[in-house]
Formats: C-alpha cells, sequence, structure tokens
C-alpha cells in the first residue's frame, strides 16, 4: 500500500500496485480483494490497458464463483465480457456470456431465465450468420 500512497494518479504503475495488493489479500479478505481489484480495473482501463482489466475482471468472477456468490460472479464476468468486446477479443467475450449465463441458472433467480436464453440465442444466431 505504501507504493500506491507514494505514486501519483496519473502514473501507469498504479493499477499494478493495487493488483499486487488485491492478490496478497485474495485468501485472506475477499471484501478486501474486490476493493482493491475494482480499484485495479477502473486503474487498468484508464491507462487503455484493457485487456489487462479485462482479465482481471474474470479473475475476480471465478473468485466469486469459487466462493459461490453468483450473483457477483455473473456481474463481473459480464464486465469481463464487455472489456473483451471492446478490446475486439470476440471470442472470449462470448465465451463469457455463456459462462455467465449459466451462473444465471445456478443463481436459481428464475425471474431472470429469460436474458439467459436471449444470450444464448443471440450468440448462437451471430454463430450462423458468420457463416
Amino acid at each position: 500500500m505504501r507504493c500506491i500512497e507514494c505514486s501519483n494518479e496519473e502514473d501507469s504503475d498504479v493499477a499494478g500496485f493495487y493488483l499486487e495488493a488485491a492478490h496478497c489479500v485474495k485468501n485472506i479478505s475477499t471484501n478486501k480483494y474486490l476493493e482493491y481489484a475494482k480499484i485495479a480495473i477502473d486503474k487498468f482501463c484508464l491507462a487503455a490497458r484493457i485487456s489487462q482489466a479485462a482479465n482481471l475482471a474474470k479473475e475476480i468472477a471465478e473468485k466469486m464463483e469459487e466462493d459461490m456468490d453468483y450473483e457477483e460472479a455473473y456481474e463481473f464476468y459480464n464486465k469481463a465480457a464487455d472489456l473483451y468486446f471492446n478490446d475486439e477479443s470476440t471470442t472470449q467475450g462470448n465465451q463469457l456470456l455463456i459462462k455467465s449465463s449459466d451462473l444465471l441458472i445456478l443463481s436459481r433467480d428464475w425471474s431472470k431465465i429469460n436474458l439467459a436464453i436471449k444470450v444464448l440465442y443471440l450468440l448462437l444466431l451471430n454463430f450462423y450468420i458468420e457463416l
């Protein structure tokens, strides 16, 4: 944390410092991990390091899924998918959209089942259009 305090806001390494802090507390405190990782994602985006932000969002989603917090995992898989699409990595974005749809079903929130079906249908439609 000392490195973060010493650096200024425009420093491109700030995101890396927050990422390291997040990794240090990952297995100790999920709340602190989320706090630091979210800041790191924001800093990566501001520094136009979108692929690193997407990778971190995916890592957070996997951690939340491991902790069986499916709603939070769903949000981060969607965030990672959006970031991958912005970085023009459509294959990875599509994979994460499928994963997020699976989590909607696991969360047992049946009011959102239509959303999961819609996402999967649109992905399938886009696949056949590209053929």
